[in-house]
C-alpha cells in the first residue's frame, strides 16, 4: 500500500490563458498610434526617402551656366567697343575733303601725283596749293557752299576772297629720329597705295610694318637706313 504524497508538495500554478488574437492586434495598433503621435509632437515625422544620386560634375555645371554668361560678356564688349574705345584721330580741317571722292576710279579718279607732285622726287610728297585746287573747282561744283574756304583763299573773283592760305592740319607725322624719302620709294617701284591704303587717315606706319616691307622687297634693314 502506497503512502500518500506529502502535503507540502503543491502543484505549480498554471499560466494564464492567452489573450484572444483580436485583442492583441488592437493593442499593437494602439501602441503604433501612440508612437506616431509622439513623433509628430516632437517634429520627427517620417523623413522623405533619400536617393543616392551623385552630384553633377563641375564640367556639366559649367556647360549649364555657359549660355547665361555669354550674353552679358558679349554685351559688355559691345558697350566698350562703341562707347569707350578711343576714336580715330580726325582733326578739324579748314574745309571738308574726302580722298576717296577724288581718287576713286568710279568718281573723280585723280592720280595721287596730280596733287602730291613731290612724291616721285622729294623726301616729302608735298601738299597741293589752294590755287591748284581752285583750278579744278572753278569749273567743278563752283557754287557748293562747302568750298567757300577755298574761294576765300584762292579765288579773287569771289566776294569772300581774302587771299589767306588754307591751313591744313597734319594727320600723321614720323618721329624726329626717323627719315623717310618718298622719292627713293617711288623710284624703287613702290606705289602710293602700298603704304597709303586709306589716304587721309592715320595708318600703321610702325617700325614693324616698315621692316616687314623691307624684308619682303629685299631692301636694307640696317638701322642707318631709316634712323639718324
Amino acid at each position: 500500500m502506497t503512502s500518500p504524497e506529502p502535503e507540502t508538495r503543491r502543484r505549480a500554478p498554471e499560466p494564464p490563458p492567452a489573450a484572444p488574437a483580436a485583442e492583441q492586434e488592437a493593442a499593437e495598433q494602439r501602441a503604433a498610434a501612440a508612437r506616431a503621435a509622439e513623433q509628430e509632437a516632437s517634429g520627427q515625422g517620417a523623413a522623405a526617402p533619400q536617393t543616392d544620386a551623385p552630384p553633377p560634375s563641375p564640367r556639366r555645371a559649367l556647360l549649364a551656366w555657359l549660355p547665361l554668361l555669354v550674353v552679358p560678356v558679349a554685351a559688355l564688349i559691345a558697350v566698350y567697343y562703341y562707347a569707350f574705345r578711343a576714336p580715330s584721330y580726325e582733326p578739324a580741317q579748314p574745309m571738308p575733303f574726302d580722298h576717296a571722292t577724288h581718287s576713286d576710279p568710279d568718281k573723280a579718279n585723280i592720280p595721287c601725283l596730280a596733287c602730291h607732285r613731290g612724291a616721285e622726287r622729294d623726301a616729302g610728297a608735298g601738299m597741293p596749293s589752294a590755287e591748284s585746287c581752285m583750278d579744278c573747282h572753278r569749273h567743278i561744283l563752283p557754287d557748293d557752299p562747302r568750298l567757300l574756304p577755298l574761294h576765300a583763299a584762292a579765288n579773287p573773283e569771289s566776294p569772300v576772297y581774302h587771299g589767306e592760305a588754307l591751313r591744313w592740319v597734319r594727320v600723321q607725322s614720323l618721329p624726329g629720329y626717323v627719315h623717310f624719302h618718298h622719292g627713293a620709294h617711288a623710284r624703287a617701284g613702290i606705289s602710293c597705295e602700298e603704304c597709303h591704303t586709306r589716304p587721309g587717315a592715320a595708318q600703321d606706319h610702325s617700325m614693324r610694318s616698315c621692316l616687314d616691307c623691307h624684308r619682303r622687297e629685299n631692301a636694307s634693314t640696317e638701322c642707318s637706313s631709316c634712323h639718324h
